[in-house]
Order: structure tokens, then sequence, then C-alpha cells
């Protein structure tokens, strides 16, 4: 087994965490898109005069963007911000 230290362990840890939630992104995000994609076809193929697919397209595409921030944006910061609470309690 490979000598692994604290600090490639971290960058690891880090790193596996951050591809998760990027993958958790993209999944939502081909989601969003195929189920949408199918959603205008029935409402084209469907008109009475109303763009009732506008009603998913936005409350999903919230969805995804809070996804997005959420799930990505915002999570390096808060590996590192849990990365120094840890080393704090292993000072102490």
């Amino acid at each position: 087994m490979a000598d692994i230290n604290h600090e490639k362990y971290k960058k690891a840890f880090r790193e596996l965490t951050i591809n998760d939630g990027k993958k958790g992104f993209k999944s939502h995000l081909t989601s969003f898109i195929i189920m949408n994609t199918v959603l205008i076809i029935i409402n084209i193929l469907t008109y009475s005069g109303t763009l009732w697919c506008l009603g998913s397209i936005i409350g999903w595409g919230i969805g995804v963007i809070a996804h997005y921030i959420g799930g990505v944006a915002i999570l390096n910061k808060k590996l590192l911000k849990l990365e120094a609470e840890a080393e704090a309690l292993l000072e102490n």
C-alpha cells in the first residue's frame, strides 16, 4: 500500500466529494434536458393556445440552478471550512 500523508488524503477526499457533487448535478441537468424536451414536443403536438411546458422549464430550471449553486459551487467552500474545523480539533 502506498504511503499516504495527511495532505494527500485531504486532497483526494476533497476531489472525490466535489466529483460526487458534479456527478449529481450532471444527472439532474440531463434529466431536466430530456424530460423538458419531451414536454416541449408534447406541448407542440397538442398545442391549444397555451405553452404549459414553460412552467416545468422555469420551475425545474430554478431547481437545477439551485443544485449547481449548492452542490457544486458552494461545496468546495464547505469542505475547506470542515477541514479547518477538523484540524482545529486535532490540535486540541
